[in-house]
């Protein structure tokens, strides 16, 4: 598949901060009271869990010279704060909870966005 510049960028950018994140996670459950280890073995597990990492796999790095375009990468920046400030606002409105495609859409508009956000319970249903 070919993507645009721009869109590879911030997928790379995610990617990272996924990755991040899933570590912190990991790292976290250790500390967890020994009543509780078991469901958080049992999340950090999941099906749907375990798939996210597949997926950050198939993102390809950034070619050695994506970063020395200043005014792409700006844009890049500029989009994301955008983006990120309209999914913050619309998680506060339904207080972090997704349990629906409805509520996907409704946080991160129609589309392939709404789609995505759906198949990711593990990440944005905070009932689960």
């Amino acid at each position: 598949m070919i993507v645009s510049p721009g869109y590879h960028i911030s997928l790379v950018n995610y990617k990272q901060k996924i990755y991040a994140t899933m570590r912190e996670m990991h790292k976290a459950s250790e500390s967890a009271h020994p009543a509780n280890r078991a469901y958080v073995n049992h999340y950090l597990n999941y099906e749907d869990f375990r798939s996210v990492e597949g997926i950050l796999r198939a993102i390809k790095p950034l070619p050695q010279d994506a970063y020395k375009k200043p005014r792409l990468t700006d844009l890049v920046d500029a989009m994301k704060d955008i983006q990120e400030h309209r999914l913050s606002k619309n998680l506060i409105e339904i207080s972090y909870v997704i349990e629906t495609t409805s509520d996907a859409t409704l946080v991160a508009g129609s589309g392939l966005r709404a789609e995505i956000v759906s198949h990711f319970p593990f990440v944005t249903n905070s009932s689960g």
